[in-house]
């Protein structure tokens, strides 16, 4: 499903250039409006999905959705944590759990929210950053999330 959203989307930003600004604001306020409404944020993202360009968000998706890290990832030779939202709808968990079983010795550190986590559920994310900092400067994790 993934796949196929992304290699549409080279082919959807060519048609918003055809498609009225206002069009494609009132397409952002029932899609993505939604999911921010009622959030602290919301009326914030609201107004910046506004404010945006159809074609610059459309094309910076497509370009999210061509990158890939296989060819690099697994020769990270650090410390490293991987924090994963598991109710993450637009990441999922097993993807963001793939990721971090293609570096080697990464430690997962779940967090039991969606991927806008950071902002919206900051009283479990913050707690799983600091384990996930934890992990990384001293090898050792105090308090999973």
């Amino acid at each position: 499903r993934e796949q196929a959203m992304f290699m549409t989307m080279p082919v959807v930003s060519g048609a918003a250039r055809l498609v009225p600004g206002n069009v494609w604001r009132r397409v952002g306020d029932r899609t993505v409006g939604r999911r921010v409404d009622g959030q602290p944020f919301g009326a914030w993202a609201a107004s910046e999905l506004r404010r945006s360009s159809a074609v610059a968000v459309l094309e910076a998706a497509s370009a999210i959705g061509r990158y890939s890290s296989h060819a690099w990832i697994g020769e990270i030779d650090v410390p490293t944590a991987v924090v994963v939202t598991t109710k993450d709808d637009l990441v999922p968990a097993r993807r963001q759990r793939r990721l971090a079983e293609s570096i080697p010795g990464a430690t997962v550190v779940e967090v039991d929210a969606d991927h806008l986590a950071c902002v919206t559920a900051a009283s479990r994310f913050v707690p799983a950053l600091v384990d996930a900092c934890r992990v990384v400067t001293s090898g050792s994790l105090t308090n999973s999330a």
